[in-house]
């Protein structure tokens, strides 16, 4: 063990002929092997920040340690040290940019990738085909597209959501897709039809 650092309990059964219970997952952990693997977790959280580090993102053996790592706070996939508290998500600098550019939002430049992960997966923020939009700006969408259809029930084209939302061709594929995908419309050739849930406030939908 010493030699190794990390050994399976049923591995070192067999080697030694004697039954060895493991202390970490299924393996027997050197104190130097256990000591070097919580300075790499910890490293890996300070990192992070107040975000926290993506549990997934760690190798099977440091997964195996965390729950024994004192002042370590595991939470929705994120592991962070007891006593950071983030940022409420809700009031996330780029949220609010996004919020008040809602049909030409701003890129996620500078932006720390665990932050925008963070709010893809809360539901706060929209992703699709790159483009990053504001929950609060795909709802305002959809009351705008469901009073289009009001006045226009034969559907209505990309080029006039365009124009409806007063934004980009680019943002308005986007947008359409996502709104597709929600069930508020359903693409029928050149244009969107209402969908089920064309008139249903939409909600975050954490992944």
């Amino acid at each position: 063990v010493a030699e190794r650092g990390w050994v399976d309990a049923d591995e070192l059964g067999a080697l030694t002929g004697e039954a060895v219970a493991p202390d970490v997952g299924h393996w027997v952990v050197s104190p130097a092997a256990r000591q070097e693997a919580e300075a790499r977790i910890g490293a890996l959280v300070d990192a992070a920040g107040a975000q926290g580090a993506d549990v997934s993102a760690l190798d099977e053996r440091l997964r195996a340690l965390l729950s024994s790592v004192d002042g370590l706070l595991i939470d929705r996939g994120r592991v962070r040290r007891v006593g950071d508290v983030s940022r409420p998500a809700t009031s996330h600098p780029w949220l609010l940019a996004l919020e008040a550019s809602p049909f030409a939002p701003p890129a996620p430049d500078g932006v720390p990738r665990a932050e925008v992960s963070d709010l893809v997966r809360r539901g706060l923020v929209v992703e699709e085909d790159g483009c990053h939009f504001a929950l609060e700006a795909v709802e305002d969408a959809r009351q705008r597209v469901a009073s289009a259809l009001q006045a226009q029930p034969a559907g209505v084209t990309v080029g006039q959501l365009r124009d409806l939302l007063g934004t980009s061709r680019k943002y308005a594929v986007a947008l359409a897709t996502i709104l597709d995908r929600r069930g508020v419309t359903v693409r029928r050739g050149d244009v969107r039809l209402g969908g089920r849930r064309l008139d249903q406030p939409l909600s975050p939908q954490p992944l």
